[in-house]
């Protein structure tokens, strides 16, 4: 994720924390109904970029006061991604008074070397697909929707373990605040973001 200055109000800056001893960077999205947003903006959060954290418990309490223009504001939700980001979620939706739930992605692996990705999918249906990897890789439209049908199977029933019978929050027309816990080379959490933006 490269350094940027934040652009608006609608997109200035979703989460995603390291873990302790590590940086915290953000990427807020808007989704409006019936609409795709024209871009993600990412960027350093404000104040020291080597921010360090006890626990996740800590990190979402610094980045929450990062983040305080969006409390009390009923346009915005807070996702965490299970498991450690929900629990930094968690603190950063209470201090926000916020309403919280998971966000369940997860990405869709390259057949031979599941840990390269070509896409993600998330539990509301979304689905992005990275084209250049699909046409690097060689993967047929077959394997695509075959992988598709898997990895969603095993999401819908994380979603049953997570949510029980209740439904999951909506995002159309909210500005939504994606936390994690971990970011590596960034490519997992991007396509969950592109993931979430197709999101009904």
């Amino acid at each position: 994720l490269r350094r940027s200055a934040s652009t608006g109000e609608s997109i200035s800056a979703g989460t995603a924390a390291f873990p302790a001893k590590r940086v915290a960077v953000r990427c807020v999205i808007r989704i409006t109904a019936g609409e795709r947003p024209a871009s993600v903006e990412r960027g350093w959060l404000r104040g020291d970029p080597q921010m360090v954290f006890e626990d996740r418990a800590d990190a979402g309490r610094q980045l929450a006061r990062q983040l305080g223009r969006f409390a009390h504001r009923p346009e915005v939700i807070v996702l965490g991604v299970p498991r450690g980001g929900v629990a930094v979620a968690f603190e950063v939706a209470t201090a926000l008074h916020a309403p919280l739930d998971v966000f369940l992605s997860r990405k869709l692996g390259v057949p031979g070397q599941p840990e390269l990705a070509f896409g993600a999918v998330s539990a509301g249906g979304g689905r992005y697909l990275d084209d250049h990897i699909l046409r690097a890789a060689g993967i047929s439209n077959a394997d695509v929707e075959r992988i598709t049908a898997e990895v969603r199977a095993e999401l819908e029933r994380r979603a049953a373990l997570y949510r029980g019978d209740r439904p999951p929050l909506q995002v159309a027309g909210k500005t939504v605040i994606l936390v994690d816990d971990g970011i590596a080379t960034g490519a997992s959490v991007y396509a969950a973001v592109q993931a979430l933006r197709q999101t009904q």
